[in-house]
């Protein structure tokens, strides 16, 4: 084989010049007043053609492995490291190949230069600031193609055709909502990156991609730019001032200020395969531009005019065409209203004229400028109208104007052109519905056309407002959120209320997702909003997100007194039994968890009282009753628990259940001290089929009950025979409070074991000696106090009673008792009296629910 020619001589490059900027300003403009831009410069309009593919492209018909040698198939790869995804481009230019990230990175240079060997006759690094571009300037013949190894990113160079292995589908659009533009369709670009090409003298719009092996081929050339063949991402060379790229997440827009880009309509057939059938024009049946009829004329007289000509015809038919453009003539000049007006007479005149596409399509767009949206979808989907697509736009404007405008995005921005010609009050109109349709389907690069379309210097400061809103609602959408909470605090400084509120209200959102505010400040801010904006859709979702933000903060009455407002003032909202659910849900948390005891009780009940006809039916609302009553009673408000229980014992419960939290209720009385209701409770909750247990229980909280009403001997009766430990001891305690000494000694000292020689008593046990000792003291049974000493001295020695005991004792055995001494200690020896205080202990250990 023949000798590789020896390597051209490295010719220094001076570094460039800062890169002038090649990019659209932001979309839409908001200029100071007194500051607009200067016209842009007239463009000559020139024809649309395709190039061909530029460089080393493989001859039609011949066979590729054929163009290339076996001998010639050496390869060189050129790696590039990142520690994070990063987009590239690669294409070949002048001889030169030239590599781009979109990030920022000091490069090993001689490593790359050691890496190409002999393939390449120079590599250097532009110097750029927030992207890394490369230069190479490779032996004749070498072209690229990229891979990628995880975050690495290989360029090999070899004898090979200079082609993409995706190429970037393009898509032409003549008739945009914003005017023609052309788009490339590749997922998340990068950024637009100038490069200056000193070897050529001129500046590149760079945009490296993501998918690999995306570039664009053939080449393109158009009036305003080219596009050349790239192996990976895109280049823009542009022939107009006024032209600019512009990538969104859904691909990358090219399209000019002014008078836009110059593009024929041949343009999208041109960009089809081979073949391919021209694509059907937008179907119209407005003439918006016309009804209009002469705009230097005086409003007035032409409208006088015009409404002479309607009533002087003598024949019905010609007066309703009169008529008819009448009320097109104000429709186009921006009164709806009075359209209205005049179609309703015709269709007085003549019912069959609600058959007719021209009259629906136009009551329809009437009602739409009227915010009429339900009648205008109704009149739009007249049959007449269903294969009109400008009838169809004006319909997909209505329903998003409805609700989920997400979903009619596709078909306003396929049929978009139909603004075109439009008036700029009906244009702005509906170019803003479109971008909010865009922004809800997350379709940037429509969303921006339809702003664009929307944005005039005719703009009143209501629209200007919208505009900048929803402007903030892309930055936001793209991640521009600085510049997003700019755009909505410029609104929230204007006049225009609704604007303001929306602004406000997207602010406060977006600055809470970023945690640059706490939930109580946003809480705070959308309570000034309350009153901003009332009685549509704004209201109804600020209440909606108020009180969810209220629930989260803990705020549980503020959430549920704001969707009760919402469930009010919203019934026929179809979204509101999905608010009446959310009440339910909170209220059921609240009570049903232990979310009740981080309330206050006073609040607790507060609110339980307050929704009260969010208490479910059957066992959940009792079960939500019951926790209550165990959080009421745990700090001591007796009053309110006895009035849940009460109720529930009344109207909610049968069977065991009623009986058991009877006997609930009858404890709480009791411990409020009022022996009569719970006497009631328990005779009122009496059931058949007890357990043995309960009716033990209810029992004795009865014979407490009388006792505590002066009925002793019906107490004692009830207790008669009861060998239960509780039963005995609340026997004790009624003979110890009528001082029947003797009596209530003998039961004590029959609960008590016998003693084992040597052992230890049980505390318990031990403190019912003592009790027994004092209630024989106290009946002066001398030889009985001897008895207890006798049996008991040895086995309380450890015990805590023993100093009491001994000293009641003492004098017994020496025939002297002392009473005083016993007086200081009948405290002590009360200690078995403890019916109520066991419920107490109870009660502190669990849930008045638990007893039973």
């Amino acid at each position: 084989p023949p000798s590789a020619p020896p390597p051209a001589p490295v010719v220094p490059v001076k570094t460039p010049p800062p890169a002038p900027d090649i990019s659209l300003p932001a979309v839409p403009p908001a200029h100071a007043p007194g500051h607009e831009p200067p016209p842009p410069k007239a463009v000559p309009v020139m024809p649309v053609r395709v190039a061909e593919p530029v460089v080393s492209e493989t001859p039609e018909g011949e066979d590729e492995e054929a163009a290339f040698p076996a001998h010639t198939n050496k390869v060189v790869s050129l790696s590039f490291s990142w520690s994070q995804p990063v987009a590239a481009a690669v294409f070949m230019r002048a001889g030169h190949l030239w590599v781009v990230f979109d990030r920022a990175q000091e490069l090993d240079i001689k490593l790359l230069r050691r890496l190409g060997g002999d393939a390449i006759r120079s590599i250097e690094q532009i110097p750029q600031k927030s992207a890394t571009v490369v230069r190479v300037l490779p032996q004749p013949g070498f072209n690229p193609s990229v891979r990628r190894e995880g975050l690495l990113w290989v360029v090999d160079l070899m004898h090979q055709p200079l082609r993409p292995k995706a190429p970037i589908p393009i898509k032409a659009e003549p008739a945009s909502s914003a005017g023609p533009r052309l788009i490339l369709q590749v997922p998340d670009p990068g950024p637009m990156i100038p490069v200056v090409d000193t070897t050529v003298g001129d500046t590149m719009a760079v945009i490296p991609v993501m998918p690999q092996g995306s570039g664009v081929s053939p080449a393109r050339l158009y009036p305003d730019f080219e596009l050349p063949v790239t192996i990976q991402g895109v280049v823009m060379l542009r022939r107009a001032e006024n032209v600019g790229a512009r990538p969104s997440r859904n691909g990358i827009e090219i399209i000019g200020s002014g008078a836009g880009l110059h593009l024929s309509r041949d343009a999208e057939r041109l960009e089809g395969k081979p073949g391919a059938k021209e694509e059907k024009s937008l179907s119209q049946i407005f003439d918006i531009k016309n009804w209009v009829h002469d705009g230097d004329q005086d409003f007035t007289k032409q409208r006088r005019a015009m409404e002479a000509a309607a009533a002087a015809h003598p024949k019905a038919e010609n007066r309703q065409g009169a008529r008819m453009e009448l009320a097109r003539f104000h429709f186009a000049n921006g009164n709806p209203s009075d359209a209205l007006g005049i179609l309703q007479v015709i269709a007085g005149d003549d019912p069959s004229a609600l058959n007719a596409a021209p009259f629906r399509a136009l009551r329809g767009a009437a009602n739409v400028m009227m915010y009429r949206f339900e009648e205008a979808v109704e009149d739009l989907g007249h049959p007449s109208l269903a294969s009109n697509d400008e009838a169809g736009f004006w319909r997909a404007a209505a329903e998003a104007a409805l609700g989920a405008p997400g979903a009619q995005a596709e078909a306003l921005r396929e049929k978009a052109a139909a603004l075109k010609d439009y008036p700029h009050r009906i244009k702005t109109r509906l170019a803003l519905i479109g971008a909010e349709a865009a922004i809800a389907a997350s379709d940037e690069m429509t969303a921006r056309s339809f702003l664009e379309a929307a944005t005039s210097e005719r703009n009143t400061p209501a629209e200007q407002a919208a505009i900048t809103y929803w402007t903030g609602r892309l930055n936001e959408l793209t991640g521009s959120f600085d510049l997003a909470v700019s755009n909505w605090e410029e609104v929230e400084a204007g006049l225009d209320r609704l604007n303001r509120a929306r602004s406000a209200m997207a602010r406060l959102e977006l600055q809470l997702r970023l945690k640059r505010i706490t939930p109580a400040d946003a809480v705070e801010g959308m309570e000034r909003l309350r009153f901003a904006w009332r009685g549509d859709a704004f209201e109804y979702n600020l209440l909606k997100r108020l009180g969810e933000l209220q629930i989260a903060s803990g705020d549980y009455g503020g959430g549920l007194r704001t969707f009760k407002q919402i469930v009010i003032s919203y019934g026929d909202n179809p979204e509101t039994p999905k608010i009446a659910d959310m009440m339910r849900e909170t209220y059921d948390k609240l009570y049903l968890t232990k979310a009740v005891e981080d309330l206050p009780p006073v609040t607790a009940i507060a609110l339980f009282d307050e929704f009260h006809d969010l208490i479910p039916t059957g066992e959940k609302g009792d079960e939500m009753i019951r926790r209550l009553a165990d959080r009421l009673v745990a700090v001591d408000l007796l009053d309110r628990a006895g009035s849940l229980l009460d109720n529930q014992v009344k109207f909610r419960l049968n069977g065991i259940e009623k009986a058991k939290v009877g006997t609930r209720l009858a404890l709480v009385h009791l411990l409020n001290r009022q022996p009569q209701k719970a006497v009631d409770s328990l005779t009122e909750s009496e059931m058949p089929g007890m357990s043995a247990e309960l009716s033990l229980q209810r029992r004795h909280l009865t014979a407490r009950a009388l006792s505590d009403l002066g009925r002793t001997d019906e107490a004692t009766e009830l207790l008669t025979g009861d060998k239960s430990e509780d039963g005995r001891l609340l026997a004790a305690e009624i003979n110890w409070k009528n001082k029947k000494w003797a009596e209530a000694a003998e039961i004590l000292e029959g609960l008590v074991d016998k003693p084992k020689r040597g052992g230890k008593m049980d505390p318990k046990q031990a403190r019912w000696v003592l009790s027994a000792a004092t209630a024989l003291t106290l009946a002066k049974d001398e030889r009985g106090v001897a008895r207890l000493r006798r049996q008991y001295l040895d086995g309380l020695a450890d015990a805590d009673v023993f100093d009491a005991f001994n000293l009641i004792t003492t004098g017994a055995e020496k025939g002297v008792l002392d009473y005083r001494q016993v007086a200081g200690k009948l405290k002590l020896a009360e200690g078995f009296k403890a019916f109520m205080g066991n419920y107490g202990e109870r009660l502190k250990k669990g849930q008045l629910s638990g007893i039973n």
